[in-house]
């Protein structure tokens, strides 16, 4: 950037530029704020191998230009705000007053002092804090550096340093920082000349992760943005299984989709996720077939809604199904449990702890667990009535 004076061929040239940029992009809804320019203070801009650009004679040019843009794109965009990718903490003396978040850069461990100065620098009139990059390389060890052997670029360090840095945030309420980078560029070598940059990501070369990006996972839990939410459900069924009724469906194919809920209701279908009575929230797999057990207060007809919903908690459309649950032992649905019943029921009698797994035997599984034994025939004598003799709804319950 040659950061051209006002009035200048170049700065129109800038303007035009800036303007087709944001144009473009103000409505877009994953815009967060607008950078008019990363590391306005970094030596190659200064003219000087020094960081501090109080002894450099760009300076005041530097930020003039700054302001000059960051009011072009407020004008716009009055929805963003607009700042600079100041790179030493103690230069945003210099642009806090036309910039409407302080940015700075940290990859030094005094981290507090970094947030307690810039919030000096602002006085009674408070602006959030962003520390727009920070970091620390995790190899090679040792490293040889500007003439220097550096032993500290370690994961243990990282670690140390992110875990540090992520505290201070925290403690003193800023708005927050975003870490460089995700993935290291190149695998670990036994090379002290290799360069340091290569290696400030969370995973390793291979993907493995770190120990710093093991504190972001355990500590720092997140979620995908907002988006559709997923399809709905399907082929919703279920099966008289004794004092279960087995409901079973096939996943969305949505690759956020995370589980389903059901609720049921004896007057109608539930209308949301929220309405008639749960049922059950079951976990699943996009595309998967989903199961749940679940046992109505007694025997009748009920109609039941199963709702998707994806990793953000967006609920898709419902699936529903009305299903009539009979009492434990109508094995063939007539709504008495007499001695025909009873045949079925032998007929797929296996003894304890011996699952039950023949299709047209499921409704023999009458207690609550897999097989058809003698637990299974004396909940069939409670609610047995005989032939044109229906049970009591509550029989077994």
């Amino acid at each position: 950037t040659s950061f051209p004076a006002a009035g200048t061929s170049k700065e129109a040239d800038h303007y035009l530029y800036l303007t087709a940029i944001v144009n473009r992009l103000r409505n877009n809804p994953y815009v967060f704020m607008w950078d008019v320019k990363n590391e306005p203070d970094h030596p190659a801009n200064l003219g000087t191998w020094m960081d501090n650009w109080d002894a450099s004679p760009n300076k005041a040019r530097i930020v003039s230009w700054l302001q000059r843009m960051c009011n072009k794109v407020r004008q716009l965009d009055s929805n963003h705000p607009v700042s600079a990718g100041i790179r030493w903490w103690q230069n945003v003396d210099d642009v806090i007053h036309f910039i409407d978040i302080a940015i700075f850069h940290s990859y030094w461990p005094n981290i507090n002092q970094q947030i307690t100065d810039v919030k000096g620098y602002m006085g009674a009139h408070q602006k959030p804090i962003l520390v727009e990059e920070f970091g620390w390389p995790s190899h090679p060890t040792p490293c040889y550096r500007d003439g220097y052997t550096i032993w500290d670029y370690t994961e243990a360090y990282q670690l140390n340093v992110y875990a540090s840095h992520l505290a201070a945030f925290a403690a003193h309420n800023i708005a927050g920082g975003i870490q460089w980078t995700t993935f290291d560029e190149r695998a670990y070598s036994n090379d002290p000349n290799d360069s340091y940059g290569y290696y400030f990501g969370m995973w390793r070369y291979d993907y493995t992760l770190k120990p710093a990006g093991e504190h972001y996972r355990d500590n720092f839990p997140a979620a995908p943005f907002p988006g559709n939410p997923p399809g709905a459900v399907r082929d919703l069924a279920g099966t008289n299984m004794g004092l279960r009724l087995r409901l079973s469906w096939r996943n969305p194919t949505d690759v956020d989709f995370r589980g389903t809920v059901v609720r049921y209701s004896a007057q109608g279908y539930p209308a949301s996720p929220g309405d008639g009575l749960p049922a059950g929230n079951v976990a699943g797999l996009p595309n998967g077939l989903s199961v749940l057990d679940h046992m109505a207060p007694a025997a009748g007809i009920y109609h039941y809604a199963a709702f998707s919903y994806d990793a953000t908690g967006l609920f898709g459309p419902a699936c529903t199904a009305r299903f009539t649950v009979t009492v434990p032992g109508d094995l063939d649905g007539d709504g008495d449990v007499d001695m025909e019943d009873y045949g079925g029921l032998q007929v797929c009698l296996t003894g304890p702890y011996i699952p039950q797994t023949l299709p047209e035997c499921q409704a023999a599984c009458l207690d609550l667990d897999d097989d058809v034994d003698e637990g299974d025939v004396a909940l069939f004598r409670q609610c047995l009535t005989g032939a044109g003799l229906a049970p009591a709804p509550t029989c077994g319950r």
